[in-house]
């Protein structure tokens, strides 16, 4: 089962069904020996071609330990973007569980200039959190 960090999982809240493997890949492989993200989110039901590596995930996430720093991790998701060109649509994902950096691979530049959401989801008000992850990670946008 695809579980963000174990401790909350938002991917099914946002509506995707974490123990099919059509949508969800967790320790997912990676082109060109770049390792494996946490995990991928597809939003077709192909499995074949989700098998195949044929078509990009929609959605991937890097996830790091509760509570810790991550803004020192994200050349780390920038390698994993670049050695998938057809990802570049998608949307990145790095996360510690409380705080989730959102990137939009469609813009153009560094990660740095695709980072599109901070959010915080044990700060502030939690509504526009919500709304933000809803924005960028619900499964019905897929």
């Amino acid at each position: 089962m695809c579980n963000v960090n174990h401790h909350f999982n938002l991917v099914e809240l946002l509506g995707w069904d974490t123990a099919d493997p059509k949508e969800c890949h967790p320790e997912y492989p990676r082109p060109y020996q770049e390792g494996r993200v946490d995990y991928a989110l597809f939003g077709t039901p192909d499995v074949e071609a989700i098998g195949n590596n044929s078509i990009p995930p929609d959605v991937v996430i890097e996830s790091k330990a509760l509570r810790q720093p991550i803004d020192d991790d994200v050349p780390q998701l920038q390698r994993y973007v670049d050695a998938a060109p057809r990802m570049r649509q998608g949307v990145a994902v790095l996360t510690n569980g409380n705080e989730w950096l959102l990137f939009d691979l469609a813009q153009r530049g560094s990660i740095e200039r695709k980072l599109v959401e901070r959010v915080d989801i044990l700060t502030g008000n939690r509504r526009p959190h919500a709304q933000a992850l809803n924005q960028w990670l619900g499964r019905a946008g897929f």
